[in-house]
């Protein structure tokens, strides 16, 4: 398996893509992975993704996917 990481030079969130895995004999794409994060004064997230790719008939497409998302807010509430 080929695995190619990327980067992005600018914007990661615009561009989340960090891993791909190809098929050495075919190149065809296997896996593709992802991530997104966030962060505001009071609030911050992730969100984090695998798409597993198989032949499907003739077709190359989505088999399995699989995401994680995490959230976290601060909450100054008085009593």
């Amino acid at each position: 398996m080929h695995h190619l990481t990327l980067t992005a030079y600018r914007d990661p969130a615009t561009h989340p893509l960090t891993d791909l895995y190809l098929d050495p004999k075919t190149f065809l794409m296997r896996e593709a992975r992802g991530e997104v994060s966030g962060h505001d004064i009071v609030a911050s997230g992730r969100l984090a993704g695998v798409i597993d790719f198989d032949r499907v008939g003739a077709y190359w497409l989505v088999a399995h996917e699989h995401f994680q998302i995490a959230a976290n807010a601060v909450c100054s509430c008085r009593r």
